[in-house]
């Protein structure tokens, strides 16, 4: 083969190897995304890397394996034992090189990712220095200097900047370097074609991907791996491809230059990502990318020149003849060509980096309490936005109240929208979406404080899905204020911050921005920190000059609540059924003013309050006191058959409340002949969400629950796997002092931990009836043991369970013999439960139950706002 031939096949394969790595770069981000993966913790990305890292290495052995056959190599291959006893250390560096990838591309941006791998040229100058013993001159040492500047300046300008992120793909750079370095040692005289280098390496590296994958003992197959099984086989077949050439290509040329060819390579992929994924790279990260390069191109002119005569072969870029430098160097022009065209054309059609959106074409703005928009809100958008043709979406909690506001502002010409404001949807593939889904603990957690932040928290979520100039609705303007400037002037692209650097008032954004992302994260932390404190009072972060401060005369004005809601609480009792039942209340209510003691409480302050009922009443219970200021929603109501004097005795104030939602058909009918009007509501935890449904999908561990049964032996099947045991008490059955220690909030913690658990059990097993109920809200399947054991029952089956057995797998102890039970257990399908029976009457339980809840005005708006209608 001659030179010519051997130059158009070296640059056939260096096009095969830039296209595959573009590919398996571009399909992991954009599946990443695409699935939602971007809100794991870093544990579970970290599990996600490992299943895509194994599919790869099977995909790669397998493909190299199917060639090596096909070319009649394989002889060859299988003969050579020396290389295979070193492929265990070039496997094992691989895996870890390319475990640290992926883990970096799902820490951080494939931009930084691979900035910091372009220093790989570094590494593989200490190995040759230290190792192979090569020499480098001083000007080699300033065009290393260059790139290293330039992936500082790149690194220092990103949004999405990650330790842990830039530490992997730095692990990566000297696993993967240290991989070439013992190729070229172990492959001496070119034992081994690089197809065959690729497979001994890739058999190893798929051995330790799968052996750590599959003896991880934290690590769960759920659905989501298999959803993604054919995402990872076609990033596998990439992966394949762009390995292969890359081996062939380093079996013909020197590490170093095999180093700078990778350099370039991510040149290529930052750009094609940046355009197929949406990324909008800032003028200053494009400027260090391209003094990195143009430091690479320094460098490769620099290795390139004609050695002097005796110089080693091994120090030229190709072991080939000096012919292939011209087309080396066109590779090397054509990245940096195609960056800084597309810098050129950024500059010409944006000078101020907002390309999609200006002050003059979209705005959108969030209320997201229930109270009318404050007058100087209005005004301000009224005055400073150009009415002729802006067009401004106002998300609002209650839309009646934004639209009579909005009616009062003289305006002809502002296009104003009123979109019903609904949480799950808005925060929906937001970094805030797990906190939304954990409304309820938050409110607990924060009492008086909620509304600013769900406030907030929606404002960013709003931000995040339609940028460009968004506003936050609770900001007020005094007088004249240095915010005009910001509202007239379409260039500043950030958030205007208040005085104190606390609160985000008004932004200007491109759509995703991870600017947005970290404000996020802040104001997450600013809660985990002091959920109690409502005025965010921790600076909030600047990064790349993205924000601007306001001087003076700019309020954040929080309304204060028309209606406060109390919330049940219970002193020394040890059943957390008590509390799963005000957790329900909470998913319904806007905020929680304050905890009220099912027995004790008399509303001291004489605040005026208003509090949902569904609760086990005894004669003691506030339901029949007459307390002044205290309003309660009946609704989901047992009262116990000892209390059934106190209806008599307090007819009158049972009847001012009615109708009352009874939460079982013996409470119903009793009410019913006292003359009392009732309806039959079920219990209000049939209203639970699934925090895995408000974010994405249900995330199921394949483990059955059993918790407190009450049964003559044990009805769970011994062949059943993966079965865990809790209990719905608070320490020793019946020692309640030692549950006196403990506050109201550490017992709703503890009480909703075990609900997150329910969530996502395969099934659960219990004769608890605040057990059941809440997992057929979630959706998990659950066999309830109605046993003749069970608490309170006595010659006949307790009162508070009537009506509502049939919303479970029940196994009816006053219906049932044991044959009968037992067959039941025994044909019931254990790995694979059915979902639980009657879904259509738990649908009509809840419209029953909103008849009632809907009479308070706030709380109708509220379940709007949380779509629980």
């Amino acid at each position: 083969m001659n030179t010519s031939q051997q130059t158009v096949l070296f640059l056939i394969g260096v096009c095969l190897w830039y296209s595959s790595s573009v590919m398996v770069n571009v399909h992991w981000k954009s599946t990443f995304k695409e699935y939602g993966l971007t809100e794991s913790t870093t544990s579970q990305r970290y599990h996600y890397a490992m299943f895509f890292t194994t599919i790869q290495f099977a995909a790669g052995a397998m493909t190299s394996f199917i060639l090596i056959v096909c070319s009649g190599k394989l002889e060859n291959l299988m003969s050579l034992a020396t290389v295979w006893r070193k492929g265990v250390v070039i496997g094992g560096l691989f895996y870890l090189g390319q475990l640290s990838t992926n883990m970096s591309l799902s820490m951080t941006s494939v931009t930084l990712t691979h900035m910091v791998k372009t220093l790989e040229p570094l590494l593989a100058l200490l190995w040759a220095l230290t190792i192979l013993k090569n020499k480098i001159s001083g000007a080699s040492i300033i065009h290393m200097l260059i790139m290293l500047v330039g992936v500082l300046l790149t690194s220092y300008t990103e949004v999405s900047f990650s330790f842990i992120g830039v530490t992997f793909a730095l692990v990566s750079n000297i696993s993967l370097s240290l991989r070439n370095l013992f190729i070229k040692l172990s492959n001496g005289n070119a034992m081994l074609s690089g197809l065959q280098l690729f497979f001994v390496s890739c058999f190893f590296g798929a051995w330790y991907s799968a052996s750590l994958y599959l003896f991880n003992k934290q690590l769960s197959i759920t659905e989501e791996y298999y959803i993604l099984t054919s995402e990872s086989i076609r990033m596998g077949m990439y992966f394949s491809g762009q390995h292969i050439m890359s081996y062939l290509l380093l079996s013909s040329i020197t590490i170093t230059s095999h180093a700078l060819l990778n350099c370039l390579k991510r040149a290529l992929i930052i750009f094609i990502s940046a355009v197929v994924l949406g990324i909008q790279l800032p003028p200053v990260q494009i400027l260090g990318i391209v003094i990195t390069i143009i430091g690479s191109i320094l460098y490769a002119i620099e290795v390139l020149k004609k050695p002097k005569a005796g110089k080693p072969e091994e120090e030229r870029v190709f072991s080939f003849d000096y012919t292939f430098s011209k087309p080396f160097k066109l590779i090397l022009l054509l990245p940096v060509t195609l960056l800084l065209c597309i810098t050129v054309i950024d500059t010409n059609q944006n000078d101020n980096y907002l390309p999609q959106y200006s002050v003059q074409d979209h705005a959108t703005a969030v209320w997201a309490f229930d109270a009318p928009i404050t007058r100087k809100s209005l005004e301000l958008v009224n005055s400073k936005f150009d009415p002729s043709i802006i067009n401004l979406k106002i998300f609002c909690a209650n839309v009646e109240k934004c639209q009579n506001s909005v009616s009062g502002i003289n305006s002809e010409l502002l296009s104003i929208q009123i979109i019903q404001l609904k949480a799950f949807e808005l925060s929906s593939n937001t970094q805030v979406a797990a906190w939304m889904a954990s409304h309820p603990i938050n409110k607990i957690k924060s009492l008086t404080c909620f509304p600013a932040y769900f406030h907030k928290m929606m404002y960013l979520s709003a931000l995040w899905k339609y940028g460009g100039i968004v506003i936050d609705m609770a900001l007020n303007v005094k007088e004249n204020s240095d915010i005009n400037d910001f509202i007239t002037s379409s260039s500043f692209e950030g958030c205007l911050l208040d005085q104190s650097k606390s609160s985000a008032i008004i932004c200007n954004l491109l759509p995703e921005h991870k600017y947005t992302e970290m404000l996020m994260g802040e104001v997450s932390k600013l809660f985990m920190k002091s959920p109690k404190s409502c005025t965010f009072d921790s600076a909030l972060p600047d990064r790349n000059n993205l924000t601007k401060t306001v001087s003076s005369n700019i309020g954040y004005d929080i309304p204060s609540a028309e209606i406060k809601f109390g919330l049940l609480a219970y002193g020394a009792t040890h059943n957390l059924g008590d509390e799963m039942q005000s957790i329900a209340a909470a998913h319904a209510v806007p905020h929680i003013y304050t905890f009220m003691n099912r027995q004790t409480f008399t509303n001291p302050d004489k605040t005026s309050l208003t509090y949902i009922g569904n609760a086990w009443w005894d004669g003691n219970g506030i339901l029949f006191k007459d307390i002044p200021n205290l309003k309660t929603v009946p609704v989901a109501v047992h009262i116990n058959p000892s209390a059934y004097g106190r209806i008599t005795s307090s007819k009158s104030l049972l009847t001012a409340m009615a109708p009352i939602g009874a939460r079982d058909l013996v409470t119903y009918e009793k009410l019913i002949k006292e003359g009392i009007d009732s309806i039959f509501t079920g219990c209000i935890t049939l209203w639970m969400k699934n925090p895995d449904l408000c974010t994405s999908s249900i995330k199921r561990n394949n483990q059955t629950i059993i918790v407190d049964i009450k049964w003559k032996g044990n009805p769970i099947p011994t062949t059943l796997s993966n079965v865990k045991y809790m209990s719905h008490k608070w320490g020793a059955s019946g020692v309640n002092a030692q549950v006196s220690h403990f506050s109201h909030e550490e017992k709703f913690i503890n009480a909703y931990e075990n609900l997150m658990q329910y969530a996502q059990a395969r099934l659960v097993v219990t004769s608890r009836i605040h057990v059941a109920l809440p997992c057929v809200a979630m959706g998990t399947p659950v066999i309830f043991l109605n046993s003749k054991q069970i608490w309170d029952a006595g010659k006949n089956p307790p009162s508070r369970v009537m009506g509502l057995v049939d919303l479970f797998h029940t196994v009816d102890m006053w219906k049932m013999n044991d044959t009968t039970a037992s067959e039941y257990l025994k044909t019931f399908n254990w790995d694979s439960p059915p979902p639980n029976p009657n879904p259509e009457k738990v649908n009509v339980l809840k419209r029953e139950a909103r008849r009632i809840l809907e009479r308070v005005p706030e709380l109708a708006v509220s379940l709007k706002v949380l779509e629980l209608i």
